[in-house]
């Protein structure tokens, strides 16, 4: 990747950042190392210290004013790179973990629906072919990077279902992130 001014960086020397809403911060924030964006109704900030000064060069705060949300987003396609949609899988795994009110069952049919719902707000028809492919392709990324990973499974098994315990799998799905992105950069 360059900048404007054509420095290169590599994928790995950035930050692994989560984009909240304002009313998540606090919860999310003050359980994870890793910094935020935040967007609130009339502007995006940055929140937690981030590496390469990503604060300054992006003009935080930003302000929204006079913007219109987008209509749809399309994330991935069943054709793209495994570790691409593992990265857009695992993002969407952990805003369905956090925003859980219940305990949730990540290796479940329900589960990858979500994770596509959260990754896929399009208006454009996908058929339904295409919507089970893509939704197989979750099951089995699911399957490989946290159903797989002993960590996780441990911290899944018993114990109550309250904000520690999913700022803890979130951050332990962070570090998977952090694991793919470093697969994807070039050396």
């Amino acid at each position: 990747l360059a900048d404007e001014t054509g420095i290169k960086y590599r994928l790995k020397d950035h930050d692994i950042t989560y984009a909240i809403n304002l009313g998540d911060r606090e919860s999310i924030t003050s359980h994870t190392p890793h910094p935020a964006i935040v967007f609130a109704e009339h502007e995006i900030t940055a929140s937690g210290g981030f590496k390469n000064r990503m604060e300054e060069k992006a003009g935080f705060p930003v302000s929204l004013e006079g913007m219109q949300e987008p209509t749809s987003y399309y994330g991935f396609s069943n054709d793209d790179d495994e570790l691409f949609v593992a990265h857009h899988v695992l993002r969407g795994a952990v805003s369905l973990i956090v925003s859980a009110r219940s305990r949730v069952d990540i290796g479940g049919e329900g589960f990858a629906r979500g994770v596509f719902r959260n990754t896929h707000t399009s208006h454009r028809q996908i058929s339904q072919d295409e919507a089970t492919n893509i939704t197989r392709k979750i099951k089995k990324i699911i399957s490989e990077y946290l159903l797989k990973d002993a960590q996780i499974t441990r911290h899944l098994a018993g114990g109550e279902w309250g904000r520690g315990k999913k700022m803890k799998l979130a951050e332990l799905i962070g570090d998977i992130q952090k694991d793919i992105v470093a697969k994807m950069s070039p050396a």
